[in-house]
């Protein structure tokens, strides 16, 4: 039997309301859904597919990443199986004692507004650092000894970059997964 990673089932319980044994809350009816003012759209350009996020997940080259990380690293192995059911994919990008690995979470199009808006810094420990004003609505993850993340809406796809390299301290991994270009 193959098992679920733990995120999975937790973001599922997150999106459906649930994980404490009650079933999700009905929509208040005087509620209105979230929505963007005219002149703040949920994302520009066209939805990016399921089927396009599973063909380009390895968004970058092994170059890029020496470029901008500093560090070596192989080409990378994309992981699908869980972007049809659970909206989930990866690629890992193996150096000898560093590593990139990006997530991408896939959301319905209609699904982006809301998302943006309650965006969550779930940390798991370490310091989390907002980027102000960011058109993707990004932040930083300072994961201490495990690495540093840089967490974003992009088109309608969340995208972790969780970069793992050995002691490199949070203040020079910052610029540096900056200064990847934003994918998709």
């Amino acid at each position: 039997m193959r098992h679920l990673p733990l995120a999975v089932p937790l973001l599922f319980l997150a999106a459906c309301g649930a994980g404490n044994g009650d079933a999700p809350p009905a929509p208040a009816a005087t509620e209105p859904a979230p929505s963007l003012a005219a002149s703040e759209p949920a994302f520009t350009g066209p939805a990016l597919s399921k089927d396009d996020l599973a063909s380009k997940v390895c968004f970058f080259t092994p170059a890029e990443i020496a470029d901008k990380l500093g560090f070596t690293v192989e080409a990378g192995k994309p992981d699908t199986a869980q972007l049809q059911a659970y909206g989930m994919a990866s690629c890992v990008y193996d150096g000898s004692s560093n590593s990139l690995r990006i997530t991408a979470i896939w959301l319905d199009p209609a699904q982006v507004a809301p998302s943006r808006a309650s965006m969550t810094r779930m940390s798991g420990g370490g310091r989390v650092e907002q980027l102000a004003g960011d058109a993707d609505s990004a932040y930083l993850h300072d994961m201490q000894d495990n690495g540093t993340s840089l967490h974003y809406l992009r088109q309608n796809v969340r995208i972790q970059l969780h970069a793992t390299s050995g002691a490199v301290p949070f203040a020079t991994m910052k610029p540096r997964l900056l200064a990847l270009r934003r994918v998709p």
